[in-house]
């Protein structure tokens, strides 16, 4: 069964006080906008065990063996952020009052109401039409993934750090809870840390798994090159718990299958809302956290 994403109860207390400190109209009023919000969250959460119950945890997925992506899964992967965009510039507006700036500042304290509303009625709703979208376009969340990393982070050279100067879950699991306590530097360096170790720990099956179906193949040099190509690259993965799989540079069949796509992925990718995307990655709940390290990136 699907592991739930934690922390409902959690949200709805940091909520509630962000809330009343904001002064809502009225505590009716606080009240009926916190439960829609939990509700938007629990439907998330339904429809992350839905996608992840039809297409399997990020470790089942298997890309092609030979290493290439056909341009239907890249159209498929398109179709679903095209999808999420007007949702995503909702966060990303959030994201961006709630990170400040001179202007913002300047003005006051409402950008941040606002931000912080914009994010509290936001966050659920991305999550989830983020997986309608994936269920609808028939990509599953080892195939995102997988994707997203090799797209964006080793080719593109897009940074795990990427997303707002705070962290959007604190230590302890709430949301917003350290939006003033750490300096952006420090975020971005545990932001990136946390990713890199996550990730590499979901995707080492998937290179694994892909590298086991290269017996598939019709045998010949180009094979072998190949296999001996991923079979160092997973020997890489498993050396260096922070690296990202093809960090170094994507092999000839990947960049291949990827050029074509350059523009439209480039102009997918959204900055502000990498540490949410990624953070929606799910945990493996066969695996300790002891054993593996984080379960999830932290936002």
């Amino acid at each position: 069964m699907a592991t739930k994403v934690p922390g409902w109860l959690k949200f709805v207390a940091v909520a509630g006080g962000v809330v009343l400190l904001l002064g809502v109209g009225s505590a009716a009023g606080g009240f009926f906008f916190l439960r829609s919000s939990l509700r938007q969250f629990e439907a998330a959460d339904c429809s992350l065990d839905a996608l992840a119950e039809r297409y399997g945890e990020i470790p089942s997925y298997r890309p092609e063996p030979d290493g290439t992506i056909g341009a239907d899964r890249l159209d498929a992967f398109l179709a679903a952020r095209d999808r999420l965009r007007p949702r995503r510039e909702r966060v990303e507006n959030a994201l961006t009052l709630l990170s400040g700036g001179d202007a913002i500042r300047r003005a006051g304290p409402l950008p941040k109401v606002r931000g912080t509303f914009g994010l509290l009625r936001n966050l659920g709703p991305f999550h989830r039409e983020r997986n309608e979208a994936l269920m609808d376009a028939g990509v599953g969340l080892g195939e995102y993934y997988y994707l997203y990393t090799l797209a964006y982070y080793s080719w593109l050279g897009k940074s795990p750090a990427d997303g707002p100067p705070f962290k959007i879950v604190g230590e302890k699991g709430y949301l917003l809870e350290t939006i003033e306590d750490l300096e952006e530097p420090a975020v971005r360096t545990y932001r990136t840390e946390q990713a890199r170790m996550s990730l590499n720990r979901l995707l080492l099956p998937v290179f694994r798994s892909q590298l086991g179906a290269v017996s598939s193949l019709p045998p010949g040099e180009a094979v072998e090159n190949w296999e001996a190509t991923l079979a160092a690259e997973i020997a890489a993965l498993e050396a260096d718990t922070r690296r990202l799989p093809w960090q170094d540079g994507l092999p000839v069949a990947v960049e291949r299958s990827l050029r074509p796509y350059r523009e439209r992925l480039s102009e997918s990718y959204s900055t502000m809302c990498n540490a949410i995307e990624v953070g929606l990655a799910r945990r493996e709940p066969a695996v300790s956290a002891d054993e593996t390290g984080p379960d999830t990136p932290d936002a």
